[in-house]
């Protein structure tokens, strides 16, 4: 991935890359640096919920992501798509992600074929076109 970013940043300077990511258990981040974000996709408080939603066994705890740090330039984002209005719980999210070090984003559910198979409707996040 660093040769990949390397490479883009040479034939287009000035880039902004984006590294999204699950939140792998004992994954290093630490090479993540420079105008590069590192973005984790988190979608619920809860263990149990976040397991439900993102059924991958190696995640890393919500412990765990909080403690990461890189030596980019911006702070680490932390992408909550959220299904439910329970899904989100501010306490949890001041207790594990420290806004020094975190920038929280909301996104709306990308309605597809595999959200509506697994029910998870509009989400509480309400796509609106601004314009």
């Amino acid at each position: 991935m660093q040769r990949v970013i390397q490479n883009t940043t040479s034939a287009f300077p000035n880039t902004h890359h984006y590294v999204s990511t699950i939140g792998l258990k004992d994954a290093d981040y630490s090479w993540i640096d420079g105008n590069t974000t590192l973005q984790i996709s988190l979608h619920a408080m809860s263990e149990e919920r976040r397991n439900w939603l993102i059924p991958y066994g190696r995640k890393a705890s919500l412990t765990d992501l909080g403690k990461i740090r890189t030596r980019s330039n911006q702070k680490t984002t932390i992408n909550l798509t959220l299904v439910e209005d329970s899904d989100f719980d501010m306490a949890v999210l001041k207790e594990h992600f420290d806004p020094a070090h975190f920038f929280i984003k909301l996104s709306p559910i990308n309605k597809n074929a595999v959200s509506n198979a697994n029910g998870l409707g509009d989400g509480a996040i309400i796509n609106a076109n601004l314009i």
